[in-house]
C-alpha cells in the first residue's frame, strides 16, 4: 500500500481505531508519507511522536482538575515530574492506569485526550514554501515531482545526474538552483495531478 492509499483508508478507520492502533500506525503513515511528499491529516499526525510530548505537564493538570481525589491528584504531578525518564510506552500503561482510578476512562475525546496523545502529541511545524512573483512550490510539492511519476518531465529538460541528486534532496537541489531553473521545476510541481492534501484533482 503506498503513502496515499494508506492515508486514505487511515482517515476512513481513524475513529474506530484504539489508540495503541492510532499510535502505531500514525508512525508508519508519518514516515511514509515525509518519503513520498504526502500530507498526513493533523488529526493522525499528531499521534505519531515517538518521544514524550512537550504538551506532557498541560495534560496531566488537566487531570488533577478532573479528579477530586488528592492522592490521584498528587499521583499525575509525579508522573508530570518524572515523564522524561520512563519509557514513552510505559508511561501510556501508567496513564491508563490513573485514568481508571480516577474513573476518566469514558472522557477519552470528549473533555481529555486519551493516554496515547497525552504522551505522543506532535504538532506540525510550518511548511516550506517558495514565491517568485507568480510562480508558488511547497516542499511537499518538491517531494512528489522527485518520487512521482512526473519526474520523467525533469529528465527531459534535466541532466541525468541532476536528476538523481535531487530525488534523493529535492529541496536542497531546489534552493541550490538558478532563479531561472527554480521557476521551471516550480511550474513542474506545481502542475501535479496530486493535491497538497494527498488527493486527486477530479
Amino acid at each position: 500500500m503506498n503513502a496515499f492509499d494508506l492515508i486514505e483508508d487511515l482517515k476512513h478507520r481513524w475513529h474506530d481505531l484504539d489508540s495503541y492502533d492510532r499510535h502505531d500506525l500514525a508512525v508508519a503513515a508519518t514516515k511514509l508519507a515525509s518519503a513520498h511528499g504526502a500530507q498526513i491529516p493533523d488529526e493522525i499526525y499528531r499521534y505519531s511522536g515517538e518521544k514524550v510530548s512537550s504538551n506532557f505537564g498541560a495534560y496531566m493538570k488537566q487531570r488533577q482538575e478532573f479528579t477530586a481525589n488528592t492522592e490521584l491528584q498528587g499521583a499525575y504531578e509525579r508522573l508530570a515530574k518524572v515523564a522524561s525518564a520512563i519509557n514513552p510506552d510505559e508511561l501510556v500503561g501508567l496513564i491508563y492506569k490513573l485514568d481508571d482510578d480516577a474513573g476518566l476512562l469514558h472522557r477519552y475525546g470528549k473533555t481529555l485526550p486519551d493516554p496515547h496523545l497525552c504522551v505522543f502529541d506532535r504538532t506540525k511545524e510550518a511548511s516550506w514554501s517558495w514565491i517568485h512573483g507568480g510562480h508558488y512550490v511547497n516542499e511537499d510539492q518538491l517531494r512528489r515531482l522527485a518520487t512521482g511519476p512526473t519526474r520523467l518531465q525533469m529528465e527531459k529538460l534535466f541532466d541525468s545526474d541532476f536528476v538523481t541528486e535531487f530525488r534523493k534532496d529535492p529541496l536542497g537541489m531546489f534552493q541550490g538552483l538558478a532563479p531561472e531553473a527554480q521557476i521551471i521545476i516550480s511550474n513542474m510541481a506545481s502542475q501535479s495531478q496530486l493535491r497538497n492534501d494527498g488527493g486527486f484533482r477530479s
